[in-house]
Order: C-alpha cells, then structure tokens, then sequence
C-alpha cells in the first residue's frame, strides 16, 4: 500500500515473509512491530529474518523492532489471563494460558477465544525469549550498528519494568 503524507512524501508499505523478502529497491527504513520476531523454532532462522531486514536497507537505513522486554516478562509473570471485549455482535473472551520453558528459552501460550456466537477458538503460539543484550547481539552479528535499546515507542530509557523493548539500529555496510 501507498501513502502520500501531507509534505508530499511517498510511504511505501509491505507486508510479506520477513524471512524471504528483500525490498527492491532498497529501503530507508524497516519495522518489525508488535512482537513480529522470534517465533521461528530456531535461532539461526530468526538471524535470518534480522538479515532480510539488513538486506533491504540502503546504507545508512534505519531498522526498528518492537519486541518483549523479557526481564519485565518474567519479573512480572502471569499464568492465567482473561480479557474481555465488547462488539458489535457481543462479547469476545480470550484465555491466555502461558508457560515457560526455561530450558528452552520460550514462552509458550495457547490463545482460547470464545466468541458471542458461541464459538471457542484454540490458538497456540511459542516465541523465543531473547534478553535485551541478546538482540543487541544478533543485530550487531548480522551486520546493524549503533543499536539503540528503548522501553517504549517515545524513546524512554530501557529498564527492568519497561513493557517493551525497542531496538533501534542502523545499516552502515553491506
């Protein structure tokens, strides 16, 4: 999709597997929002998509990816959730039960919504818990430098309690 903003500017938005897809031609910019990264069952496959994202990049790109701050995660844990909704066609609960799997650095969740018609969906999910230094690591590993480490979207400082963690990082090299 494409946006014209309001001081004549063109963005350009892709949504597409961010393991496979380079931009052509290279972008100034990408994001990986809301928690898109670590659910690949291997970390060699997660580097790649930090690759992918490295590869589409013109040199001095910047790269953004919003993801858990795994020490509040677990300082702060939570088993069970319940989250109720209103719509237009009633009320949507979801069941959020969550585990963690130390040995293998996850969390593994099963997502139960039941919908006003009477319908219950089960959605499992398993993300890979990855501490701050870890994705400073990896982005600096695939080739990202001077990366940034924030507790939110407005750039506060990263701490123990800060619901996110946003990397920051920019391409200098190919």
């Amino acid at each position: 999709a494409q946006q014209t903003m309001p001081n004549g500017n063109s963005l350009h938005f892709i949504a597409a597997d961010a393991c496979e897809f380079v931009c052509e031609p290279d972008c100034d910019a990408v994001l990986n929002w809301w928690t898109s990264f670590g659910y690949a069952p291997t970390d060699d496959e997660n580097l790649r998509m930090l690759r992918r994202a490295h590869e589409s990049l013109k040199l001095g790109g910047r790269f953004a990816l919003d993801y858990l701050n795994v020490p509040a995660i677990l300082r702060n844990f939570q088993r069970h959730v319940v989250t109720r909704r209103t719509c237009e066609a009633g009320e949507v609960v979801l069941i959020r039960e969550t585990q963690i799997d130390l040995s293998h650095g996850r969390m593994n969740k099963v997502w139960c919504y039941q919908l006003p018609d009477g319908t219950h969906v089960e959605k499992p999910s398993s993300v890979r818990l990855y501490m701050p230094h870890d994705i400073r690591s990896m982005l600096e590993a695939v080739g990202f430098s001077e990366v940034e480490l924030h507790g939110d979207i407005n750039g506060e400082a990263l701490a123990l309690d800060s619901r996110r963690c946003i990397a920051v990082a920019r391409k200098e090299r190919s």
